[in-house]
């Protein structure tokens, strides 16, 4: 498979910024992820990657978030199923929320403010929930 910066915009300019590259995601409902975002597509996920799981076979972990680049089902989310909670993004929710934050121009074409803010209050909740179960 050829990379096309897909998943991390290419500088137009060698002192240009690199921006994020925003692309859809499908999630798989019987998941965290789908708990929160409450829907099987995802759009505008601000992806910033040159590297990707490239499979999950004889791990504990699930496949829960995919896209499709160039023809190819390239891994998104993961999450352990035997686990309280363990989840895994490849894509930057927080990175919208900045973009819609700032009112950067090109906010629109990320995921909207609401969802952004879901996931990443979602994650940080239950990392903490799950941090101070421990103690």
């Amino acid at each position: 498979m050829e990379y096309h910066y897909e998943h991390r915009n290419q500088k137009a300019a060698p002192d240009a910024y690199r921006d994020y590259a925003p692309h859809a995601v499908s999630v798989e409902q019987d998941s965290h992820l789908y708990d929160i975002v409450g829907t099987q597509t995802l759009t505008g996920c601000p992806s910033w990657h040159h590297q990707a799981v490239k499979n999950v076979d004889d791990t504990r972990l699930v496949v829960t978030g995919a896209t499709d680049t160039n023809g190819i089902q390239m891994i998104e989310a993961v999450e352990r199923t035997d686990k309280t909670f363990a989840v895994e993004l490849q894509f930057h929710p927080e990175a919208a929320l900045v973009k819609h934050l700032d009112d950067a121009e090109n906010k629109g074409d990320f995921m909207d403010y609401d969802t952004a803010l879901s996931i990443f209050r979602w994650i940080v909740g239950q990392g903490w929930r799950t941090e101070h179960a421990a103690a």
